[in-house]
C-alpha cells in the first residue's frame, strides 16, 4: 500500500489544543522541563517501567528527546509533550505508536508528572489524540495497554470510552522486575456511532 511506502510524508499536526492543555511534538529546548518532570515522578513511574533510570541528567534528557524527534520524522513513533495552556508547565508525555499504517492501527501510551495527577489532564490528552487518530489518520483501531494494577490509568481509559477487550497475563516485566498483567482497551470507529 502507498501509505506504507510514503508514511514519512504523512502530514502531522503542529499542536493539538484542548480546553486546558496543548499537545505538541518535542523540541530540543524541552529537555529541562522533561527532566524536571521525570525527577519529580521517578519513584511512581518506576512502578510501571524502568526507563526513567536512563534519564538522570540534562544530557540524558536531550538525547531522549532527540531520539523521539527522529522517530517523529520517520513516523515510527509519535512522542509528544503535554503542556498546561495557561501556565505553559510541562505536564507529561503521550505517544501514538503505529502498529500498522495499512489498517491503520495505533497504540497510545502516556505518563503524567506526579503533581499533575487527578486533575483530568490525561483524560483530555487521550481524548484529543484519539480523536486525531480516528479523524485525521483514519485509524480503524486505537489501543491502550495498561498494567492491571494502575487504577488511575484504567480510569482514564474508561472515562475516554475505550472498550475493555481482555487481559494479557504475564505479558511483560514491570519496573521492579515482576511479571505483570496488561489490560487491553481499544476504540474503533464503530464504537462512536
Amino acid at each position: 500500500m502507498a501509505i506504507m511506502q510514503k508514511r514519512i510524508l504523512i502530514p502531522l499536526f503542529e499542536t493539538l489544543s484542548g480546553e486546558r492543555i496543548l499537545i505538541r511534538h518535542y523540541q530540543e529546548d524541552d529537555a529541562q522541563a522533561f527532566l524536571d518532570a521525570v525527577i519529580e515522578s521517578r519513584d511512581r513511574l518506576r512502578l510501571w517501567d524502568s526507563w526513567t533510570d536512563k534519564c538522570q541528567t540534562l544530557d540524558d534528557a536531550r538525547a531522549w528527546l532527540r531520539e523521539d524527534m527522529a522517530h517523529w520524522l520517520l513516523r515510527e513513533q509519535l512522542q509528544m509533550g503535554i503542556w498546561d495552556l495557561e501556565t505553559e508547565q510541562f505536564l507529561g508525555d503521550i505517544m501514538l505508536r503505529p502498529h500498522s499504517w495499512e489498517i491503520p492501527f495505533f497504540e497510545i501510551g502516556y505518563w503524567l508528572r506526579t503533581s499533575a495527577e487527578g486533575k483530568g489532564y490525561m483524560t483530555e490528552a487521550v481524548e484529543l489524540l484519539t480523536d486525531y487518530a480516528l479523524r485525521e489518520l483514519q485509524a480503524q483501531r486505537v489501543m491502550l495497554r495498561i498494567d492491571e494494577r494502575n487504577k488511575r490509568s484504567i480510569a482514564v481509559a474508561e472515562r475516554s470510552h475505550f472498550q475493555r477487550e481482555g487481559t494479557l497475563r504475564n505479558h511483560e516485566r514491570a519496573g521492579d522486575g515482576t511479571l505483570r498483567n496488561m489490560v487491553i482497551f481499544a476504540l474503533i470507529p464503530d464504537d462512536l456511532t
